[in-house]
């Protein structure tokens, strides 16, 4: 199964920079709606039974019941449309989550800030295989530092954490953020590497701004 969802990299596309690449487009898994709907679901049924039990002889309680019930159906329905046009992505050079409708947000981070990526699976999340992701820069953005369910989360850290991100120069061979956060092993300093063309290059010596 593609980790870009076609439906979501067309409503994305035009958040993403020219060249830049999707590796995830994905939508919260549906347990972020549970709740709401389930309060729902209720609502109306325990509607129904008063309604069914009581009937015209307590008019005001079953108005009542029926006026809950109803901003239960609608605050579902909020979550579920909000559900539903929020999208989370990942690019070869960033991060980038859209959210709210009303008043739409789309929260970025490059990647190159990400000092540290996780993510965590509770018991329910492992039943129906959703999880969070967590994101550590030095300049937090609260948004994207806590992705909360996240379907199919251990497929799309596997496919984040073998994503290489696009270097600025190609020319220049660095540690990629990508490539940190998974434990991959870096070149040394002076091992022959395949450069553009075919042409053998040796990894530069670390400099400034350049770790290892």
């Amino acid at each position: 199964m593609s980790e870009v969802s076609d439906e979501g990299l067309a409503q994305m596309q035009r958040y993403l920079l020219a060249g830049e690449r999707p590796v995830i487009v994905t939508r919260r898994h549906w347990a972020v709606v549970f709740e709401p709907v389930a309060s729902a679901v209720v609502g109306l049924a325990l509607t129904s039974f008063v309604v069914a039990r009581l009937g015209d002889s307590a008019r005001a309680v079953t108005n009542a019941c029926a006026l809950v019930a109803l901003l239960l159906v609608a605050r579902a329905l909020w979550h579920l449309w909000e559900w539903w046009h929020d999208w989370f992505v990942v690019t070869d050079e960033r991060l980038l989550l859209r959210y709210g409708f009303f008043n739409r947000r789309v929260a970025v981070m490059p990647l190159a800030k990400v000092t540290d990526m996780s993510y965590n699976v509770s018991l329910v999340g492992q039943v129906l295989r959703y999880g969070e992701f967590v994101f550590e820069s030095a300049g937090q953005d609260q948004a994207l530092r806590n992705i909360r369910y996240l379907a199919r989360s251990e497929t799309l850290f596997a496919a984040l954490s073998n994503e290489p991100v696009r270097r600025a120069r190609p020319d220049v061979v660095a540690p990629t953020a990508l490539a940190r956060l998974a434990g991959r092993r870096l070149p040394a300093v002076g091992e022959v590497l395949a450069g553009p063309g075919g042409q053998a290059r040796r990894a530069p010596a670390a400099g400034p701004g350049r770790r290892r």
